[in-house]
């Protein structure tokens, strides 16, 4: 035979035929799923696994802690880890796993998973979870963690505590590899397996068994399928604009890849399109609009006319710039809208290919006529601001060192940053799938840990007070730096429209904390700095951006600035010059 063939199989074949008839003999041991399932995540290449304390869990933290392959990350606050796994897997563009025991620990994941299927980012959320007890009064620590992600999941999979025998293992294993394929698949994002274990908690995991090999499908990254557009929309594109007819395109927040940036860049050279890409659409071109929210805040009803578009094509995440909803919500009676689920790829690329010839797009320049008398008036009102929350994160974003990774926090700081001219030598991050303050720290945190990169996030000091588990990390990033832009409360309230003529105002809106950020900050070991003023800025900046003070945290006390004054004056002067 020659070690060929043995009744017609190769003997390797041979070899892992007899493993696994034989291993359909045997009982299966007790939580071999457990053991399965680490093998089958391993084969996939994911190495990443944020673990939260507990003990229904353990049987997961030992299978996962055995193994070289496993990079293990401990974090007691499941709320943090949730978004500190978000930050890892919207890095490396790749699943990362969180572990949690049974119970709240496993509902405190919900606002880290739902901003990571709205930015369709990959995570595996392995809750543990006990089996039903009789009579119900011995069901201690028990929710129902049935789908409870099931809004904001791809899918969804219970593991049983015991499995009766083989047959019934390769089932199970078939299913657990299909959705961790599917965490990546496609349009990313989280899937959950929820994990019956019963007691002992506690002893040795069987090794994966033989059963599990015949369960490892394609690398996920393989066979990504291309989306398709409708005929009705491609056609309707087509039509748009070899009819020479204005188009808009809305770029929400994603990770483009070069190729589409190429072809927006090439659309809006040969064709009448505008691209509005703020700057966490990571998208810069000199072609594109940038700051929406300045053009618009600076026109006035007849100036905003000559902006209307034929045609609106929007894809990507979310968009920032109020002023620009309210443009397009008031288009809609008027001007078709087409939200696409993706990037409109192979349409974008027959368009480029087809036209031969270029024309002046003046749908653009008007847009940009509009867009640098903006720019050039907002420059000079801000040259003479005082110091306040607007004029301190202009020069915080001004001083990031280059090739930098920017995390802007939600409420006043994002909508202060898209007032800035947008820096093609960082990149910006936020969470806006939910524009949430809880976890704004700890996806930056999990962000700078996978990074050689320097980080930078700016918050409000809501923000930081409330995601302050961010910083209970055993190896703090020390290529992460913190700006606290503390205003004495959430002072979004005070820059919108309304709320501050309601009774309530103080006490429920703006919320008022006694907290001391630098109390908080050294607590978790952090070295503390404070600007009160622009020359105290300065010198806080050029510290924090030192590497060689050590300096973590740079608080930017604005509390007696008359932060809504001048932003109101800001906006009012730029309409009436």
């Amino acid at each position: 035979m020659n070690g060929m063939r043995q009744n017609g199989r190769c003997s390797p074949c041979l070899t892992l035929f007899n493993l696994f008839r034989a291993s359909k003999m045997k009982k299966v041991p007790i939580k071999q799923q457990i053991a399965d399932l680490a093998y089958l995540i391993k084969a996939y290449g994911i190495n990443h696994v944020i673990i939260c304390p507990g003990s229904r869990n353990a049987p997961l933290i030992q299978v996962f802690h055995r193994d070289p392959h496993f990079r293990c990350y401990s974090c007691v606050d499941e709320r943090s880890a949730g978004y500190f796994a978000l930050g890892i897997a919207r890095t490396l563009r790749e699943p990362v796993v969180v572990v949690t025991t049974s119970g709240t620990a496993a509902l405190n994941l919900g606002p880290a998973v739902a901003e990571a299927f709205c930015q369709q980012v990959p995570l595996i959320l392995l809750t543990a979870d006990r089996p039903k007890e009789w009579p119900p009064q011995f069901n201690n620590q028990v929710v129902d963690q049935q789908g409870i992600f099931s809004g904001n999941s791809k899918d969804f999979y219970e593991i049983p505590a015991e499995i009766a025998d083989a047959d019934t293992l390769a089932l199970v294993n078939s299913e657990l590899s299909r959705i961790i394929a599917t965490a990546a698949a496609d349009s990313p994002g989280p899937v959950h397996l929820n994990i019956l274990l019963k007691e002992p908690l506690y002893e040795e995991i069987p090794p994966r068994s033989a059963v599990a090999a015949y369960q490892t499908g394609n690398n996920y990254l393989n066979g990504k399928k291309t989306d398709k557009l409708l005929q009705a929309d491609e056609d309707l594109i087509s039509e748009y604009l070899t009819g020479r007819k204005k188009m808009m395109v809305l770029a929400g927040m994603h990770a483009y890849t070069s190729e589409e940036k190429y072809l927006l860049d090439s659309l809006s050279s040969i064709y009448q399109v505008v691209v509005i890409a703020e700057n966490i659409s990571n998208l810069f071109s000199s072609l594109f609009i940038s700051r929406p929210e300045l053009v618009l805040g600076a026109l006035s009803e007849a100036g905003r006319q000559l902006l209307y578009p034929d045609l609106i094509i929007a894809f990507g995440g979310q968009v920032v710039s109020k002023k620009l909803k309210i443009f397009v919500q008031d288009l809609k009676k008027d001007c078709p809208v087409r939200a696409l689920d993706f990037f409109p790829l192979e349409c974008f690329r027959s368009m480029v290919r087809k036209q031969e010839m270029t024309e002046e797009n003046r749908f653009l320049s008007i847009w940009k006529t509009a867009e640098n008398v903006a720019c050039n008036k907002a420059q000079g009102l801000l040259n003479l601001a005082d110091y306040c929350n607007l004029t301190a994160i202009g020069k915080a974003m001004d001083a990031i060192p280059e090739e930098s990774v920017i995390h802007l926090g939600n409420s006043s700081v994002i909508r202060y940053a898209q007032l800035f001219p947008v820096r093609p030598d960082l990149r910006y991050f936020s969470n806006r799938g939910t524009s949430g303050i809880d976890g704004c720290l700890s996806v930056a945190v999990g962000s700078a840990m996978v990074s050689d990169s320097l980080h930078v996030a700016i918050l409000g000091d809501l923000s930081f007070v409330y995601d302050s588990n961010g910083m209970w990390s055993r190896n703090f990033p020390d290529n992460l730096r913190i700006i606290v832009i503390n205003d004495g409360g959430g002072g979004i309230f005070r820059i919108l429209d309304g709320p501050d003529r309601m009774p309530f105002f103080e006490e429920f809106s703006v919320t008022r904390h006694p907290v001391s950020i630098r109390h908080l900050s050294e607590a978790f070991g952090l070295k503390h700095l404070i600007a009160r003023n622009f020359a105290e800025l300065k010198s806080g900046l050029d510290d924090l951006f030192d590497t060689n003070t050590g300096s973590n945290v740079l608080e930017v006390e604005t509390v007696n600035s008359e932060n809504s004054r001048i932003f109101k004056q800001f906006f009012n002067s730029i309409r009436s010059s």
